[in-house]
């Protein structure tokens, strides 16, 4: 389970971002609060969760008081130091509170949450495994990618890979987002075709 399609969209791409950028590893189906569990523990020994809120089919739900409430009496028994929720929408309410604790903190639709640096570094970090799963190793120039050849790209890892850096260049936080959103989709493709054959 550790590649869940989450719905919608941004749930999905976001969750990725956040896997590759701070390292988060599922830990499991929370079935008490509804939730996905996702886990790091950073060279400090400062032990984070991801806990994304969402229903039976893995959409994003919303977070109202009661979701709040059983989430926290959940957490109660828990030890992080920093705790993310990830939900569809959050009532003025819940933001209210989550806002009044220090180790809590929220994501929503709306929530700008990585910088440029971290996007283009996400891309990176993604177009670098997707090179090993397919051509068994990480090229460590231009030259040595078979992706580009007599001005035309063959290989589409390579083409958004370029296309990043230009982007990241431009400070078009967006487009970069789209990027990896592609290699995200491009490793789900990769990853069903291995499994077809398997």
């Amino acid at each position: 389970m550790s590649m869940v399609r989450l719905k919608p969209e941004w749930l999905d791409v976001g969750v990725e971002l956040f896997k590759v950028v701070h390292g988060y590893k599922m830990a499991g189906v929370n079935k008490d609060v509804g939730s996905l569990d996702y886990v790091v523990e950073d060279e400090e020994g400062v032990k984070k969760l991801l806990m994304v809120l969402v229903d039976s089919k893995y959409k994003a739900s919303r977070c109202d008081i009661r979701k709040l409430d059983k989430t926290l009496e959940f957490l109660e028994d828990e030890d992080f130091d920093e705790i993310t929720l990830v939900g569809q929408d959050f009532t003025s309410v819940t933001e209210s509170r989550i806002n009044r604790d220090d180790s809590l903190d929220y994501v929503s639709e709306e929530s700008e949450v990585f910088s440029i640096m971290e996007l283009l570094s996400a891309v990176q970090m993604l177009t670098k495994e997707l090179c090993v799963n397919k051509c068994g190793k990480y090229p460590m120039s231009s030259e040595e990618c078979a992706g580009y050849e007599d001005g035309k790209y063959t290989c589409d890892i390579r083409r958004v890979s370029d296309d990043s850096d230009f982007h990241a260049k431009m400070g078009w936080s967006q487009l970069l987002y789209k990027d990896f959103k592609n290699l995200v989709q491009y490793k789900r493709k990769l990853m069903n075709s291995k499994n077809a054959k398997s």
